[in-house]
């Protein structure tokens, strides 16, 4: 992440399947805490990406989503491993995928420019 007023706070990594793996992502932009989970399955329609932001009220509210069809064929198939020489492991790609979510999001969506400014 390029953007000083990101912090990467911590992520947790899963995997069941082949084929089926995810990463939560945590991040503080200024005063708010915000969380990116990517799921990948097997099928690029189910799979999906999705930014909430961790409210007052202890819960988290989505505030936007890619879609799997949008990355889905970046992913290789495990999550540890690479499919081939010279990509990435699925989990590195995950990362890559919930980091363009977030610094996207945080260009497009007033809400989330605003906390930038805040920092």
């Amino acid at each position: 992440m390029e953007n000083p007023t990101i912090r990467h706070i911590t992520e947790i990594s899963s995997a069941s399947l082949q084929g089926v793996y995810r990463l939560d992502r945590f991040y503080r932009v200024g005063p708010m805490t915000l969380r990116v989970v990517v799921s990948r399955t097997a099928d690029p329609s189910s799979s999906t990406a999705t930014l909430s932001l961790f409210t007052p009220e202890n819960a988290w509210r989505f505030v936007a989503d890619s879609p799997g069809t949008s990355w889905h064929d970046r992913t290789p198939l495990w999550g540890q491993r690479a499919d081939s020489p010279g990509w990435t492991n699925g989990f590195d790609t995950l990362r890559q995928i919930a980091d363009a979510l977030l610094s996207r999001s945080l260009t497009t969506i007033p809400e989330l420019t605003k906390l930038q400014e805040l920092e």
